[in-house]
């Protein structure tokens, strides 16, 4: 603790001592702060920032990425959502980015109609009076 005075730092803005004490071993009350301490501005208590990294790829599809502690890099986000809902597509991701290419329907069969629909999926229907 500081010398007999804990509240220097008041009486220093009344006409008290500007160091915030009145000459104990510091006036670690009532000093606002002014012996360095400040939290981020260097010295005891702050001002560590960690090493700088460059961890975004670019890449939408794997996660979004950010620095560790140590400056390494991690995953700090879930991957974006790939499917567009459209049950007629085939959702992939290309070069970090999300492609929705058409679902090929052709069941193969002559005597169906293919078709697809955005919310069922592909549907075979049969053609009336169709013999293959």
């Amino acid at each position: 603790m500081g010398g007999a005075g804990g509240s220097g730092g008041a009486r220093g803005v009344a006409g008290g001592p500007a160091s915030g004490g009145d000459g104990g071993s510091g006036g670690e009350a009532g000093d606002g702060g002014a012996a360095g301490h400040a939290p981020g501005a260097g010295g005891e208590g702050g001002g560590w920032l960690p090493p700088p990294c460059e961890c975004d790829d670019s890449n939408s599809c794997n996660g979004v990425e950010g620095c560790a502690g140590d400056g390494s890099c991690i995953v700090i986000g879930a991957p974006a959502p790939v499917s567009d809902g459209d049950k007629c597509t085939i959702d992939l991701c290309l070069d970090g980015e999300p492609v929705y290419q058409p679902m090929d329907t052709d069941d193969g069969d002559p005597c169906t109609d293919d078709w697809c629909h955005n919310t069922i999926g592909p549907s075979h229907t049969p053609i009336p009076g169709c013999q293959s």
